[in-house]
């Protein structure tokens, strides 16, 4: 099983990236924001990862990769980040 991070708010929902390796409708009503896409560019012959409006990575520049899994993985790292920062500022820390 891989790893899951989840950040947990004070009203007692919680917030993560959405994964299949963990079964998160045990925690509750699940309700789920598309942050990304993942496609394959056809021109430039790489896989691009670029923000929905919804997403709080919005003001940031699209990735591009070689691999689907490079780009999927740096697309985790990212929101996760982003998700960490956000519960930080608010924490204070």
């Amino acid at each position: 099983m891989e790893n899951v991070t989840i950040f947990a708010e004070t009203d007692g929902s919680v917030r993560c990236v959405y994964t299949e390796s963990l079964d998160l409708s045990t925690l509750g009503t699940l309700h789920v924001d598309r942050a990304s896409h993942v496609e394959f560019d056809n021109l430039a012959q790489c896989w691009v990862v670029t923000w929905t409006e919804a997403s709080e990575m919005r003001r940031s520049d699209c990735a591009k990769f070689l691999t689907r899994t490079e780009a999927l993985r740096w697309e985790e790292e990212q929101l996760i980040a982003a998700m960490a920062r956000m519960y930080e500022s608010k924490r204070g820390v």
